[in-house]
């Protein structure tokens, strides 16, 4: 979907209050201009912002609880508003590492997490991409190394071709938040290499040390990312494509005793996930191993 903007006014405020008079929350509703909302009526020749958006949007209303004390009598009825209608991956994509910085700093997670329309205080040292990737090259720098290392199948039922395969590396940033670059081929000439931020959730499973010694671990995910198809995508080709997916990792093994030897692997997870291209039908799904060496 195109971004779409549409005006709206606002008609009616009505405060909630307590018994001592204190304001704790506004309720604002909005319409959409043009019909009652015109006061005057239209010029003659129809030339008028509020008559055309009332043409493409002729009816809207949106009703709006606030309980930000910051927003208290900082609306008044009359007013109009442009209403901006954009797709949220580029959001989902800034919330996603503005949890990274955050899960690096503070034990308690999910309290960082920006929250829509609270005071501008509400967050002590508030995350940024910057220092997101800040981190991750800090890490390099350092020579201090974790990556994963995979290889994949792909299967896209609603591409001409539907077989293929990729190769992808990650790199963890936090125990919650993976950021990782990959290329995916589907016989027939596609290539799409692509980075996204993922968002995960270890759990542990029990097994019976009967079974095995080793900590099975399962971890959901979801992820945000741009991929870019250089060939086989026709009119795409070139053409940034939004990514969004979800999946899961179960761990298939762990070394006990980790070499320091560089081609000694620590660990070995199997990868599934299901994802939508932005621009192209139907879903992709892969299943793959990666391994990981941490030094």
């Amino acid at each position: 979907m195109s971004e779409m903007i549409a005006k709206i006014q606002l008609t009616n405020i009505q405060r909630d209050t307590s018994t001592d008079g204190h304001v704790y929350g506004e309720r604002l509703t909005f319409r959409a201009v043009g019909g009652d909302a015109v006061e005057n009526g239209y010029p003659q020749d129809g030339k008028d912002e509020d008559n055309s958006f009332a043409r493409w949007t002729p009816s809207a209303e949106l009703g709006m609880q606030i309980s930000n004390p910051e927003l208290f009598g900082k609306f008044a009825v009359g007013e109009k508003f442009y209403l901006n209608f954009t797709k949220a991956v580029a959001m989902l994509l800034f919330v996603i590492l503005s949890f990274t910085s955050s899960a690096q700093t503070t034990s308690n997670i999910l309290a960082s997490l920006p929250v829509v329309g609270a005071p501008t205080n509400y967050v002590a040292n508030p995350p940024t991409i910057q220092s997101s990737v800040q981190g991750l090259a800090d890490a390099l720098a350092n020579g201090v190394t974790n990556w994963y290392i995979g290889v994949y199948g792909l299967y896209a039922p609603k591409l001409q071709k539907h077989l293929g395969f990729g190769f992808g590396a990650a790199y963890p940033l936090s125990e919650y938040v993976i950021t990782t670059v990959r290329i995916d081929y589907i016989n027939g000439g596609f290539w799409m290499p692509s980075g996204n931020a993922t968002l995960q959730i270890p759990i542990s499973i029990p097994v019976p040390a009967s079974i095995t010694t080793n900590k099975i671990m399962l971890t959901p995910f979801a992820y945000a990312g741009v991929g870019i198809p250089v060939g086989g995508a026709s009119g795409n080709n070139g053409q940034a494509t939004g990514i969004l997916g979800t999946g899961a990792v179960l761990n298939l093994w762990t070394s006990s005793t980790p070499s320091p030897k560089w081609y000694s692997i620590d660990s070995v997870k199997l990868v599934g996930d299901i994802e939508k291209w932005g621009g192209f039908d139907g879903n992709q799904y892969r299943l793959g191993l990666f391994i990981n060496k941490k030094l």
